[in-house]
């Protein structure tokens, strides 16, 4: 009897000790997580502001090669 009762009290540290390192664990993982989840939506907006400023820079290229046509063609309509 009085061993049986050590085995179930000893099974029964060893489910609390491995609930215990489950939550830790999983306190652990969802810490990782997020904090990872973070790192993405830093690079994401970053990317998009990248992307936009490439966007702009077209943008000024397109108008500087417009205003070059225009500056060319005054100069040949009067030489």
């Amino acid at each position: 009897m009085r061993a049986e009762r050590e085995k179930r009290k000893l099974t029964n540290q060893g489910v609390k000790a491995k609930i215990k390192c489950t939550a830790f664990a999983s306190e652990f993982l969802t810490d990782a997580k997020n904090r990872l989840n973070a790192k993405i939506e830093e690079i994401e907006a970053r990317i998009l502001y990248l992307l936009a400023r490439e966007s702009k820079l077209n943008a000024l290229n397109q108008l500087g090669a417009e205003i070059e046509r225009e500056v060319n063609a005054l100069e040949n309509m009067f030489p």
